[in-house]
């Protein structure tokens, strides 16, 4: 996080003595910079080309940038100033009597970041940085001073504007009430002032990634990495000065986000889009890049929230037409094949190339054998994603782990759509949502096609006092990557930034395991399927199936406190892992519920998923999964158990996602012939003494 700057300088502005103004904070005084030379203007844009044009900032500035970001300059105080509207708000405008000129290469300008944070740790840094929570509640105008008085609602509003203000004037925070002195003398926050940071905070921040990098056997961060293990969004408050630039549709000026490789911090980056005079306002457009009007406003809804209108009646595009035929994920070279199961012939000994140590680990030789190289392998069990299918079908010689388009139960986005057709397949079905959805899959929205819809939707319940809670995921990360439960519609919008999000209804009312060191929580469980074929279907489900715990007492608040609401530990630093065996949970779980049977649930279970497989061969490729004589695979499907959302006393299987190649440590520790058990069954057909049950 870039440290909260000390020893602010406060310049005062004296052009503007027409208009209310307010001094800018700046961390360093204006000065003449020192232009740099070739060698380190060389340098600079050989480690940030690829930014510098990718942000659009014109080559005119790049010296002067350079230079800025080397010395540290915040030389915008020198050119801009606050002043306040009519409703007593601030905004910034341009101060200097020259005006701003495009063409002048000093017209470029570092806003600093006053907070950069993970959003799963926000509330516990404002509750415990000294300092930060104040300041983050004066840039948000979120403070009141003691003195001042609101408008007498009895006496009447002269306007609407002048009822928001009185509005906005309540909810304000009291500087001398919603602070406190701790037993060290450092001034918190109280927890009131925090929520309401937390529930501002996202007209104000903005987002960008950094991937984590393994490099010598040590993790690296860095937004030039190229080879990406994980990826870890933070979001940042711009200074006072950055927090002041108000939207427009026509910017007078841009920002734009700038890692600055040499000192490994994040800056923002102004510079104007055109010539502007003394006083002219400083905006930036809030949805750069998104051109069309419907758009624009559900983009803009948590800054402009009058200008959304939901129109039901507007012919909507067919999501299933643009999502499935994607050409950036549907690159598969692939031949449709008629039905019918072939294994591999019988002999002594079979090839195997993986990249997958547990894999390779499990396998016995002479049976089973490690090759280099994909050309020797008769089975090539596959860490990454097969896409030329054809030459396999063609060669008929080599077997791989994956089916081709499996993507459409793998990819969240997909998946919600697979599933939908439940209803469609079972028209007999009463259980069905609107003749689509099962009651095993949660209600969701693909926010990046049905924004619109939900943020309709999110109204109504809100009118309707209903449970408004949801999980948003991106589409295609698991282990909990950049997933969030909250009830804030703005962040939820805002969320969008770092990638496709798809919005989940959150299981509110779930049924809880209880742990003697940390009592009643929520819980999931995860079962494998071997696919040998879809055509004809062929399908075991492992006996053996995990289950994943939360370490905190489940409740419906503190969203953002991982080990309430998230159940997958074994990847987090410092979170206990709660470790919970298959043939010891049954028993656990019927003496908690009584009048229950864990038996019972698993046989939903095994319905779910048939269910689940036959929706999603119900549609040729690209739609639905291809049959592919040379495919075999093994998917984890997770699970959570609910009541039932009509009130009755009904256990309520949910799935909650589908995985390819999923994290078999734990299966290989236990049970260290695992896999090849299953080669032997997948590829040769042979029965083995590994327990499943086919479907």
């Amino acid at each position: 996080m870039n440290k909260i700057k000390k020893n602010i300088k406060t310049k005062t502005n004296n052009h503007l003595s027409d208009m209310k103004s307010h001094p800018y904070m700046t961390y360093s005084p204006g000065r003449k910079n020192k232009m740099a030379t070739n060698e380190e203007l060389a340098e600079f844009i050989n480690n940030h080309k690829s930014q510098l044009l990718s942000c659009g900032i014109p080559k005119l500035y790049w010296n002067t940038l350079c230079e800025k970001l080397k010395q540290e300059v915040f030389d915008a105080s020198n050119c801009f100033s606050f002043v306040y509207d009519d409703m007593k708000t601030l905004y910034a405008v341009v101060s200097c009597e020259s005006g701003i000129i495009q063409n002048n290469p000093d017209s470029v300008f570092l806003i600093d970041h006053a907070w950069t944070y993970e959003a799963e740790f926000a509330r516990a840094q404002l509750r415990t940085i000294p300092g930060l929570a104040r300041r983050m509640a004066s840039l948000m105008d979120l403070i009141k001073d003691n003195a001042e008085q609101t408008v007498n609602g009895e006496a009447g509003f002269q306007n609407d504007e002048e009822e928001k203000a009185c509005l906005q004037e309540s909810q304000k925070i009291s500087s001398s009430e919603g602070f406190y002195t701790n037993g060290d003398g450092k001034e918190l926050p109280k927890e009131n002032v925090v929520e309401l940071i937390f529930q501002n905070m996202w007209r104000f921040n903005q987002t960008y990634q950094v991937k984590v990098m393994q490099q010598n056997n040590e993790e690296v961060k860095s937004p030039q990495a190229s080879s990406l293990t994980e990826q870890v969004c933070f979001w940042y408050i711009m200074d006072e000065f950055g927090s002041r630039i108000r939207h427009s549709d026509l910017p007078t000026m841009s920002v734009r986000c700038f890692y600055y490789v040499d000192r490994g911090i994040s800056y923002s980056v102004l510079f104007p889009n055109q010539d502007l005079d003394y006083g002219a306002a400083v905006t930036r457009d809030y949805a750069a890049g998104v051109n069309v009007p419907d758009v624009r406003a559900t983009v803009l809804y948590p800054w402009k929230p009058e200008n959304f209108v939901f129109d039901d009646t507007i012919n909507k595009d067919d999501i299933d037409a643009i999502l499935f035929p994607n050409e950036s994920r549907c690159q598969e070279n692939y031949i449709e094949e008629t039905s019918g199961v072939v294994y591999l012939p019988k002999k002594d000994s079979y090839n195997v190339y993986t990249e997958i140590a547990v894999v390779a680990k499990s396998l016995k030789a002479p049976r089973f054998c490690l090759v280099e190289y994909t050309d020797a392998a008769d089975i090539i069990w596959m860490k990454d994603h097969c896409k030329d299918y054809k030459s396999l079908q063609e060669s008929g010689k080599q077997y791989v782990n994956q089916f081709p388009f499996e993507n459409v139960l793998t990819c969240k986005d997909l998946l919600a759509r697979v599933v939908n057709r439940i209803g469609v397949l079972y028209p007999e079905r009463c259980d069905c949502p609107g003749g689509t959805r099962p009651p095993w899959f949660q209600e969701s929205y693909n926010l990046n096609f049905e924004l619109p819809q939900f943020i309709h939707n999110f109204r109504k319940r809100e009118e309707r006092h209903e449970d408004n809670i949801w999980i948003i995921k991106p589409w295609n990360l698991g282990r909990s990557l950049d997933t969030h439960v909250t009830d804030n519609l703005n962040q939820i919008i805002r969320l969008r930034e770092t990638g496709p999000k798809i919005a989940f209804k959150y299981i509110h009312n779930p049924v809880l395991f209880e742990r003697d060191d940390a009592g009643k929580v929520k819980f999931h469980f995860r079962y494998m399927a071997a696919v040998t074929s879809v055509d004809p279907f062929i399908v075991d489900v492992d006996k053996v199936f995990w289950i994943g715990c939360a370490n905190k007492p489940f409740s419906l608040d503190d969203f953002d406190v991982y080990e309430k609401h998230f159940t997958t530990m074994n990847y987090r630093q410092k979170a206990t892992f709660k470790q919970v065996l298959y043939d010891e949970f049954p028993e656990m779980f019927d003496r908690q519920n009584p009048g229950y049977k864990w038996q019972d649930i698993e046989n939903q279970v095994h319905k779910v998923i048939k269910e689940l497989f036959e929706a999603a061969t119900s549609e040729p490729p690209p739609k639905g999964i291809g049959h592919c004589k040379m495919s075999r695979a093994y998917y984890a499907l997770d699970f959570m158990l609910k009541w039932a959302d009509d009130g009755s006393k009904t256990m309520q299987p949910v799935l909650l996602e589908v995985n390819f190649n999923p994290d078999c440590n734990r299966l290989v520790e236990y049970y260290p012939d695992s896999f090849h058990h299953l080669f032997s069954s997948l590829f040769l057909g042979e029965k083995t003494p590994w327990g499943c049950v086919r479907l």
